[in-house]
């Protein structure tokens, strides 16, 4: 048997000392400091510790507890990715998660030697990359990682090696301990103005920082400890700005923070303990919206400080857990994580105000667009309402919304408030950060000579992101896309636009939006007559949408686009009866085909379509109508690689007003709550809820109508068998009038999805949209 007593006493001090994981959200100083929690305790599974938090190049957020991954998809939801140890249940820990290559990496804790594991394309679970403990399994954990000069990096605890990988090989790309038997771990990484920088656990004379340039042999940058033996390990290291800053563990006085400019000097950034002796360990380290920001272990429960530039001021105004003991920037919000033995891990958000984005509408060129907001709280609600029009002024104001009710704000409204006629997109910025509100969008038209108005409608978003994927468009067919880009940074956008076009290689188009405003593209400009679905991939956040008409304007339909591609994707609306035609399109945005199984929950249970292959960077279109005729449905999508998907549905070719569509980007997961702010009886309007199902067990619903401008919803409840779906006429509970919809699955455990559809004039216009949603 081997012996690992310095192994041991590391891995007890950093259990001793790391005891607390929270995850939050970043925002203004000068903003609300409630902390909000976003995920269930121990993720619902009695987990204790974050050990890593990550996120990717395209903005998705991970997380590792104690040997279990999970990807982060809004509200209080996340998702299980792969099975418990990362593929092999001997796997305790996974403390360190990189991107390399376009795939995430982790490495794992593990007795018999520790593992570096994949998630290929393709792959249904974790894949090893590496031989355990790279034949020696005193490397038995591995701290931390990151990618330098086009190789991975991984340190690791036993004898304080660090490894490389060149995507085909493995070296080690250090001597043991840097030369001292003392250094027995590598607990940090970071690479700073062109080097790659390690962070070193030595119990003897302190900690070490060493610096790499990928060829020479590694050069030390500190004195041992920092000038104090009892500095025994650097567990942060983050590079911003020109500066390198280190944070140690420190029993005696606290730990510390240090940082580095080049040479061989130190600055100590405020006080031992940042503050307080009880601050032992400074786990995490991240600069956010251009303040230091710090992550301790404290006996009195975990902190989260910044650096003022004279002192260490606690953010957080009550215990984050135990400790905090990750932390993780994704776009304009910070994540931090904690260890929570009793009550299980948790995830917390400390971040900018609920927003809503609308990036398109306009009130010109015989357009009328209407907002609507959702307040389902029990009191009143403030909120900022941003236009930004087209080449034009950044116009702001203050709406009050009333308990439990639906807000319009009507074209005249918007007009006026704009100052005439323009082209603009929104922002909706509620003053409470605990505050659940919706926002969606109707926009009206009436096409030269046809006999009916049209209408498109489409929920916000709830943030911006710098990739976004549209599965629909076509400039075929007698159709138009437009491409609507919103931008309410401060900073020019710099857009890649790439069309995937069914049956042929894609085209990418740049653009550019300036800041604070909107900007609009033809598609048919870019890439003449095709059908496409497209990707987006920006220098700074931004959030587009997509507006199709076709038949000279007769009909449109348009919709939001999703952040991120998945396994599945979720359309609880769909029929091929009652004179409809559905369409489904399917976007695959990666470099390799994707196999696609396409499942139909009708009323009488589910109904699968034969598989098909879609080509890398394509898309395909699906009618229904084809393979399941006279049929109500929802329907499941999934790929054997992250794909996207759309439904487009036609009807009343063969009227006196002539053909009507509607449309909307699909949902990659079910979730608990939804909220549809539109809903509509009077005048001739129809407002049908639609409800999926997609579990194997049947599941109890609440569905609640909250009435134009306040007042008691009207309530209901009903059961919708597995695996199935039903539709809810607004009529049969309100006969006359405006509401606002919430729809609420009330079986423990069971997500939901779900959709609105309207119809005006005797189904001469209708329109379309999921809801927004939380769990």
């Amino acid at each position: 048997m081997r012996h690992r007593n310095k192994q041991i006493v590391i891995a007890i001090s950093f259990v001793c000392t790391i005891i607390a994981s929270t995850c939050l959200y970043g925002m203004d100083a000068h903003a609300s400091s409630t902390w909000v929690q976003v995920n269930k305790n121990g993720f619902g599974s009695g987990l204790s510790y974050i050990d890593c938090l990550f996120t990717s190049s395209i903005g998705r957020t991970y997380a590792s507890s104690d040997g279990f991954f999970y990807e982060y998809s809004g509200g209080t939801s996340w998702r299980r990715k792969g099975s418990k140890g990362f593929g092999n249940p001997e796997n305790w820990k996974g403390y360190a998660l990189a991107e390399y290559n376009g795939h995430l990496y982790v490495g794992t804790q593990n007795e018999s030697g520790s593992e570096v594991r994949t998630w290929p394309s393709g792959a249904i679970d974790w894949v090893l990359a590496n031989t355990p403990g790279w034949g020696d399994p005193h490397n038995w954990t591995i701290w931390c990682m990151t990618v330098y000069n086009g190789k991975l990096y991984c340190g690791t605890e036993g004898v304080g090696r660090v490894f490389s990988y060149d995507g085909s090989n493995w070296a080690q790309a250090n001597v043991d301990g840097f030369g001292n038997p003392e250094n027995i771990a590598v607990t940090s990484m970071a690479v700073h103005e062109g080097f790659l920088y390690a962070g070193v656990y030595n119990d003897d004379t302190g900690c070490e920082i060493w610096r790499y340039d990928g060829t020479n042999p590694w050069v030390k940058v500190n004195t041992s400890g920092f000038g104090s033996k009892y500095n025994h390990g650097s567990w942060a290291l983050h590079s911003s700005s020109g500066s390198l800053f280190a944070g140690t563990m420190n029993w005696r006085t606290g730990g510390q923070v240090w940082e580095y400019k080049g040479g061989s000097d130190w600055t100590k950034v405020g006080q031992d303990g940042l503050g307080s002796e009880d601050n032992s360990v400074v786990r995490a380290l991240v600069v956010f919206r251009g303040r230091l920001y710090a992550g301790t272990g404290n006996n009195a429960g975990g902190e989260v400080l910044f650096w003022d530039g004279a002192n260490w001021i606690k953010d957080n105004a009550r215990p984050l857990g135990d400790q905090v003991t990750a932390m993780t920037l994704r776009g304009d919000n910070l994540f931090a994580g904690n260890y929570t033995p009793n009550t299980g891990c948790q995830v917390w958000s400390k971040g900018s105000l609920p927003s809503w984005y609308l990036a398109e509408g306009s009130t010109a060129w015989g357009f009328q667009t209407e907002i609507n907001i959702e307040n389902p709280n029990t009191t009143n609600k403030t909120v900022t309402a941003r236009y930004l029009p087209t080449n034009g002024t950044v116009v702001e104001e203050t709406i009050v919304l009333e308990a439990r009710s639906q807000t319009t704000l009507t074209n005249d409204y918007l007009i006026e408030a704009l100052g005439g006629e323009k082209d603009f997109s929104t922002e909706i910025l509620c003053e409470d950060l605990s505050t659940t509100i919706a926002v969606d969008r109707t926009m009206t038209w009436t096409g030269p000579g046809a006999n009916s108005f049209e209408t498109h409608a489409s929920i916000g978003c709830t943030g911006d992101a710098k990739t976004w994927y549209l599965a629909e468009g076509s400039s075929s067919w007698g159709f138009e896309t437009w491409l609507l880009i919103q931008n309410s940074g401060s900073q020019e956008a710099n857009c890649s636009i790439t069309y995937m076009i069914e049956g042929d290689s894609p085209v990418m188009k740049a653009k550019k939006i300036a800041a604070n405003s909107r900007a609009t593209f033809n598609m048919a400009d870019d890439i003449g007559e095709r059908d496409a679905s497209i990707m987006i991939v920006s220098d700074v956040p931004i959030i587009p949408e997509r507006s199709m008409y076709r038949n000279n304007r007769r009909e449109g339909h348009g919709s939001i686009g999703t952040m991120s591609a998945s396994e599945d994707y979720y359309l609880a609306e769909g029929t091929t009866d009652w004179g409809f035609t559905t369409y489904i399109l399917i976007q695959n945005p990666n470099d390799s085909e994707s196999d696609v199984t396409v499942t139909y929950m009708t009323e009488s249970g589910p109904v699968q379509q034969p598989d098909f292959t879609i080509p890398a960077s394509s898309r395909k279109t699906i009618r229904v109508n084809d393979s399941l005729p006279n049929t109500d449905f929802s329907t499941r999508i999934h790929g054997s690689q992250p794909i996207i998907a759309e439904r487009a549905m036609y009807w009343g070719s063969d009227s006196s007003l002539g053909e009507a569509c509607h449309g909307t980007i699909g949902i990659d997961a079910p979730h608990t709550v939804f909220y549809l702010p539109d809903g509509d009886t009077s005048n001739g309007c129809e407002t049908w809820t639609l409800v999926q199902n997609p579990n194997d067990v049947d599941v109890d619903i609440e569905v609640r109508y909250y009435p134009s401008g306040g007042g008691y919803p009207i309530t209901f409840t009903d059961t919708i068998e597995a695996n199935s779906r039903k539709t809810y006429d607004m009529n049969d509970e309100v006969s006359s009038g405006r509401a606002a919809i919430l729809v609420a699955s009330q079986t423990s455990g069971r997500p939901i999805m779900v959709e609105r559809a309207m119809y005006w004039n005797s189904r001469g216009a209708g329109a379309s949209t999921i809801g927004g949603f939380r769990d």
